[in-house]
């Protein structure tokens, strides 16, 4: 393995393993999301506004994330130098890091169970975009013509 099948094996399985260790250890916290809501905190035009951005970062990120080594600059960038690859595939992953992360945070902050499914369809993507080394020599072939 080189160093780059390394990277981005190591950051699939942090991803796997926080989203996790986020869920059961807040599902342990046992915070009371109805005392939280009672006192004022946060009212429920926050909240649709949180669900909103969630669920536009979803649809973008998923969108952009399987897509993105097909832009002109991103080719350019990879055929000027394939080191560059590691740039576009660790920021290819990111953006689904934060569609699984993000929404089991707020998951348990708010108590808003219609953000999961932001999560659920981010795992879901992340198949497609598995960081493999046939994945990445395909996509540096296919930046190279």
């Amino acid at each position: 393995m080189n160093r780059t099948d390394i990277i981005l094996s190591v950051s699939m399985i942090f991803t796997i393993v926080t989203a996790l260790v986020l869920y059961f250890a807040l599902s342990q916290l046992g915070m009371d999301v109805n005392q939280i809501s009672e006192n004022g905190t946060y009212t429920d035009n926050v909240l649709y506004v949180l669900e909103v951005i969630l669920d536009l970062m979803t649809i973008v990120f998923c969108y952009l994330a399987p897509k993105l080594m097909t832009f002109d600059f991103v080719k350019k960038s990879i055929r000027e130098n394939e080191d560059n690859y590691l740039k576009w595939a660790v920021l290819r992953w990111s953006m689904l890091n934060l569609v699984v992360i993000l929404p089991i945070i707020f998951h348990f902050i708010f108590g808003c169970p219609s953000v999961i499914w932001c999560s659920l369809v981010g795992v879901i993507m992340m198949i497609f975009i598995w960081p493999s080394r046939g994945r990445r020599e395909s996509e540096i072939a296919m930046c190279k013509e």
